[in-house]
């Protein structure tokens, strides 16, 4: 965030997205996509 490369525009707009996330809901996200790949990888 402390480029010069990137624009006061794009670092609003990503702080904004920060405040928003939520690690619990991220990380379920994760291991149900994770899951799936799993169970593609491992199918009999």
């Amino acid at each position: 965030m402390e480029s010069s490369h990137i624009t006061a525009e794009i670092k609003k707009k990503l702080s904004d997205l920060f405040e928003t996330l939520n690690p619990f809901q991220l990380r379920k996200a994760m291991e149900k996509r994770l899951n799936k790949i799993f169970d593609l990888c491992y199918e009999n």
